[in-house]
């Protein structure tokens, strides 16, 4: 790791990482505000339609009634879609920025002449790439406790049973973060690899999303980053499930080192 690389791609993408910061730490307060500021009777005889139902299951993994309580709220934040693509925005912004970015901008012979291994630039990168996802994490579930101390809530959350979201959400916005790398890696051009990128993501979170009302599609669902991260189930078994763990550990060691090979290995054409 290059300590004045890593001061450098800190310096240029700090304005977007605080702002990042700074909106996943108000939107859990909203969202808890909004929830708090509707009965609960009104809420639970919305919950009582089946594609409402359905639907919530279909984002958080669970059956909303089995799980009902306080901390189904701050669980909601770490999976509702504005959180989702947020995150995503920003993993893929700085991971295709310094890589693929510096190829398609003509930029990346300036940058490979340095005094420093292509493993190098490639950690370099990643460690800041992936730094981002805890921090997020960590805003949001501060988020949470804030809205939880401001919207006065009948009965209080239990903040630290959130701990396993909190962990389970970080280990799938770090599969984000290397499969981002890989792609980063392996294009020229930024365009391209972004729009592969999103792509892949948005097919996820539909995949997840068609799983609750189409039967055909529970068969697919596995193929889904979000098949396995699941906040209310946490909640529910008050453990991540070891599978997801694995398979998310697996997926992310294998695209960040297939990305690392590749980009040490691959011929770049100075402009």
């Amino acid at each position: 790791m290059n300590a004045a690389l890593l001061r450098k791609t800190a310096y240029d993408h700090r304005w977007a990482m605080t702002l990042t910061a700074l909106a996943l730490t108000l939107f859990p307060v909203l969202i808890i505000h909004a929830f708090a500021s509707v009965p609960w009777e009104m809420t639970n005889n919305w919950l009582k339609l089946p594609w409402i139902a359905r639907l919530i299951q279909s984002l958080t993994g669970a059956d909303l009634s089995e799980v009902m309580s306080v901390n189904t709220l701050g669980a909601f934040a770490f999976v509702h879609p504005v959180v989702l693509a947020v995150t995503w925005g920003y993993v893929i912004m700085t991971a295709t920025r310094v890589l693929c970015g510096e190829i398609d901008l003509g930029t990346a012979d300036l940058l490979l002449a340095l005094p420093m291994s292509r493993w190098t630039l490639y950690t370099t990168v990643s460690s800041w790439v992936f730094l981002g996802c805890p921090v997020f994490m960590l805003c949001l579930w501060c988020g949470v406790w804030i809205g939880d101390g401001t919207a006065g809530i009948p009965e209080s959350m239990h903040l630290w049973e959130l701990r396993h979201v909190v962990m389970n959400a970080c280990l799938m916005h770090w599969t984000v973060a290397g499969v981002a790398m890989l792609f980063s890696a392996c294009s020229s051009r930024r365009g391209r690899a972004v729009g592969w990128l999103f792509g892949i993501l948005v097919a996820s979170f539909l995949l997840n999303s068609l799983a609750a009302f189409w039967p055909r599609a529970q068969a697919l669902s596995a193929l889904g980053l979000l098949h396995y991260f699941h906040p209310f189930a946490i909640i529910r078994d008050g453990a991540i499930q070891t599978s997801n763990i694995v398979v998310l550990t697996a997926l992310t060691l294998t695209a960040w080192v297939a990305g690392g090979v590749i980009f040490a290995r691959r011929d770049i054409h100075a402009t």
